[in-house]
């Protein structure tokens, strides 16, 4: 009886299991043959439903991710994320930085994190380069940014998209011979059936910043007969053209508006660009303009609502929501609701609207992050903060969120939130030694609970006695019990320069170092520590060692 028994459950589990595999693999063909068919539709219908039935599937995440980057979503972030995680390799990570410092906000954390763990792997690949010279400018460093060009170039002196970036950036170089030079070689370039197109664009943006429109526009009208353009260069070019010819440009949008409503895609992509270039009101119109069976469409629905919210229109918009459906994006539906309530002033209908919208959101992971991105936009920083926290703590994928917000209060200087992070993390990963020594490190930071910092910081530093990071917590731990020189011998188990490298490092040592009377020392470290970016909490203690008198 047992051994039938048995064998009844093994063959009905792993007949489950093909049933599902092979159920995968034909909605994955049916995403996949809508995907070339620019059916994008029913492409996220299907893929969908392969995510339902492995959410790990690598090729699903990927062909999801990719809908998101063509319908402009910036759930993209969370699809390139989970792909990166679920299958690592170095193409995966740089498309997931790419990504990051197109949707992120400065600093970019997710960015700044995941270029971080490649610094030390993927310096022999270009693409590594191009995105951490993109990074770099992004955070105002031409400099760096012309060093990691540089560094590609001398790995592949031949490849010309590395040649194509350098000389774009250096297209406004505060040289006027070298940035003429680098002029050249993109009017060069723009002749190239590979890379022409791009050198296009680098022109077109280098004489829009300096205000010169014809030139630009000039630059624009080529690209736009490039047969590799997109509706986005046409964009470009109306953006260049009412800029040098006001009148031109008007009749040129009159056209693109027309051309627009052939596809569900560009109605969306122009009503994004009315709405950037302070034509909401134009965008409602155009939008309330087109025929009945395109107004009926979701994605026209959803563009209808991001202009009246750009608009400022909220009763409008609440009376088109409170009679539409958006199916699998119900959950959109109801938070641009939640929000025209709130701007109305009605809290008492948006509160519970909102809890609905979250509700909705929950039966995909996915679209809890999306919500939160979009409460995060919407300046509402409560809600997001505790979207990405339910995120985190309840699905095992998404506890990549909990590096994101660490490095948002870093960022922020909010250690108190910092706090209430680590301890939620600590309860979703008990055994992590980084965990157990950042929420050590905080309560010793703010003075709370310090025996249970201790003996967080203690067992982090059993568990990696070789980590530098660690022993500084266990170090500050000692330090605040009075025990100076215990804390200075753990310490000084490491070379000077590895005490360098972190500035809070450097700053428990200036502590420690100072309490055990090496003050000329201490007050070195602790100046190394100050000019890094450390928490408000660390900035007051590490002040005290250069303030204090021998």
């Amino acid at each position: 009886m047992v051994a039938s028994l048995f064998v009844f459950f093994v063959g009905g589990r792993y007949g489950l299991k093909a049933f599902r595999y092979f159920q995968s693999r034909h909605f994955l063909r049916l995403a996949e043959e809508s995907f070339i068919k620019e059916d994008y539709e029913r492409a996220v219908r299907f893929v969908r439903k392969v995510l339902v039935r492995n959410p790990k599937h690598t090729r699903g995440l990927w062909l999801m991710a990719e809908l998101a980057r063509i319908g402009g979503s910036p759930l993209e972030l969370d699809f390139r994320q989970r792909l990166a995680e679920v299958t690592p390799a170095l193409t995966n990570q740089l498309a997931l930085v790419e990504c990051a410092l197109r949707l992120e906000k400065p600093p970019y954390p997710i960015a700044t994190t995941t270029l971080d763990r490649l610094s030390g792997i993927a310096t022999n690949d270009i693409g590594y380069h191009l995105l951490s010279a993109q990074f770099a400018l992004k955070m105002g460093d031409r400099e760096r940014a012309e060093k990691h060009l540089a560094e590609a170039l001398t790995l592949e002196p031949t490849n010309k998209l590395v040649s194509l970036n350098l000389s774009t950036l250096r297209a406004t170089h505060s040289d006027p011979q070298v940035a003429s030079t680098a002029r050249t070689h993109l009017i060069t370039f723009s002749s190239d059936p590979d890379l022409g197109i791009y050198a296009l664009r680098a022109l077109i943006t280098v004489y829009t910043t300096e205000g010169d429109y014809t030139k630009a526009a000039l630059y624009a009208k080529m690209l736009v007969t490039n047969p590799a353009a997109e509706f986005a260069d046409h964009l470009l070019y109306l953006s260049t053209l009412l800029k040098a010819d006001r009148e031109t440009g008007e009749a040129y949008l009159t056209t693109l508006k027309k051309a627009a409503q052939t596809n569900l895609l560009t109605i969306v992509q122009l009503s994004g660009w009315l709405n950037s270039n302070e034509r909401a009101h134009e965008a409602i119109d155009w939008l309330g303009s087109l025929p009945w069976y395109l107004k009926e469409t979701i994605p026209v629905q959803m563009a209808f609502a991001n202009a009246c919210m750009r608009a400022g229109q909220w009763a409008l918009l609440q009376s088109r929501l409170e009679s539409q459906q958006w199916a699998e994006n119900e959950y959109l539906r109801l938070a641009f609701l939640a929000r025209a309530l709130r701007e109305m002033r009605r809290m008492e209908l948006s509160t519970p609207v909102w809890q609905r919208a979250i509700s909705e959101a929950a039966r995909q992971p996915e679209n809890l992050f999306g919500l939160a991105q979009l409460a995060a936009g919407w300046g509402w920083k409560s809600e997001s903060e505790s979207l990405l926290l339910r995120i985190a703590r309840n699905y095992g994928n998404y506890r990549w969120v909990f590096n994101v917000l660490q490095q948002m209060y870093m960022d922020q200087g909010d250690t108190v939130s910092l706090l209430k992070l680590f301890q939620v993390w600590l309860e979703t990963m008990p055994g992590s030694p980084v965990v157990k020594n950042n929420l050590a490190a905080v309560l010793l930071l703010l003075g709370r609970d310090v025996g249970r910092a201790a003996f967080l910081a203690a067992e982090a530093y059993r568990a990696e006695s070789t980590n530098v990071v660690f022993a500084s917590t266990y170090a500050f731990a000692l330090f605040k019990r009075g025990d100076f020189q215990a804390a200075l011998q753990i310490m000084n188990r490491f070379s000077e320069e590895s005490l360098e490298k972190d500035p809070s490092v450097a700053g428990y040592y200036a502590l420690i170092l100072y309490a055990n009377g090496l003050v000329e020392k201490a007050r070195r470290f602790a100046t190394l520590a100050l000019d890094g970016k450390i928490l408000p909490e660390e900035r007051a203690l590490f002040e005290s060692v250069l303030h204090s008198s021998d």
